[in-house]
């Protein structure tokens, strides 16, 4: 998995979320996983606290 960014007609591959330059898509799926077995909102008020644990670090 990768992101692709776009600006002025170039075109980069990154690790890493523009609007978060800390999270690496690779952290992501691990959610979408939780997300099918545990629900919506029980992964998002998971994934929020894990955002606020890496913020302090």
């Amino acid at each position: 998995m990768s992101i692709v960014h776009c600006q002025l007609s170039i075109v980069e591959q990154s690790e890493y979320s523009q609007a978060f330059p800390w999270l690496k898509l690779a952290q992501i799926p691990p959610f979408i996983q939780q997300s099918l077995k545990d629900g919506e909102t029980v992964t998002l008020q998971d994934f929020r606290q894990w955002v606020r644990q890496q913020n302090k670090q």
